[in-house]
């Protein structure tokens, strides 16, 4: 089944919503543990729409990017308090988990909402969860280009949400942002999960897809085809704006530092001493 895409005339990512709305009311018996799941999560910026595709076309499993409800807002609200939503969760999933067990059984979710999920979405029965994380330095630049925490900007994010915060500047709140929504995403992790550098997906192919599941003979395929994703990126930056981290001034690249610094360390990402020369 194709992946379903927001917009169009006829808005079938609205009309998703309202069939998915549907059958969680009616409390379907919708055997989430049975379903063999996998959820890619990430903060934005990693290709998760790019992938949805990819594996839509090339796999028989049912493939959905960001399915209503997405759960941008309920994990912000989560966040504020504390409050745990894996049941609300499964019943709004009741809709695509029917239509999973109608085609094999088989379910993959590229969600960048469910961000702070990871804890109770990983603890569930056949469900694997692979983390896209990006490096702040590149990821803070793709944000500025694409214009958030700026004017017009209306979508749903953490920072807004911290009145001590709300005066602060977007690139310091972008800051803010991805130290926590990586923090909070590794700060909960188990056997289930897989961990996963933006800049290192092409050449992790096979433990991605390994991790996955995917049977030997679709694995073949994907591995063949996966390098040509880097000719079709999706959500591109409208613009070339804001200057490369290599051009911060001093000032900015220290406050990046001290906000994601050791967030970096824990992901793996060049630690402090080979790179404060620049700074």
């Amino acid at each position: 089944m194709r992946e379903i895409r927001k917009g169009g005339k006829m808005n079938d990512y609205q009309l998703l919503g309202k069939l998915a709305k549907f059958v969680s009311e009616l409390d379907y018996n919708h055997d989430f543990g049975k379903i063999d799941k996998t959820f890619v999560v990430s903060t934005g910026r990693t290709a998760t729409k790019a992938l949805a595709y990819f594996f839509a076309n090339m796999t028989r499993r049912l493939v959905m990017h960001e399915p209503p409800p997405n759960y941008f807002k309920e994990n912000i609200e989560k966040y504020q308090k504390g409050n745990k939503i894996i049941e609300k969760f499964k019943k709004d999933r009741a809709y695509y988990m029917h239509l999973a067990k109608m085609q094999n059984g088989k379910y993959i979710e590229l969600n960048n909402g469910l961000w702070n999920m990871v804890e109770e979405v990983v603890k569930e029965p056949n469900t694997r969860v692979l983390v896209m994380v990006r490096d702040p330095r590149t990821w803070i630049v793709s944000m500025m280009n694409r214009g958030a925490y700026q004017k017009h900007d209306n979508w749903p994010r953490i920072v807004k949400q911290i009145e001590e915060l709300k005066k602060e500047k977007p690139l310091r709140k972008l800051m803010m942002e991805w130290n926590l929504r990586n923090k909070k995403m590794m700060d909960h992790m188990n056997t289930n999960y897989l961990l996963v550098k933006y800049e290192e997906m092409y050449e992790k192919a096979k433990e991605i897809f390994d991790f996955m599941n995917f049977e030997d003979n679709i694995k073949e395929i994907l591995l063949k085809e996966f390098p040509k994703l880097k000719k079709h990126r999706i959500n591109k930056s409208v613009a070339n704006i804001y200057p490369e981290f290599n051009n911060w001034n001093s000032k900015d690249k220290k406050m990046l530092y001290k906000i994601c610094g050791t967030t970096m360390e824990r992901l793996g990402y060049e630690r402090i001493h080979t790179w404060e020369k620049s700074i």
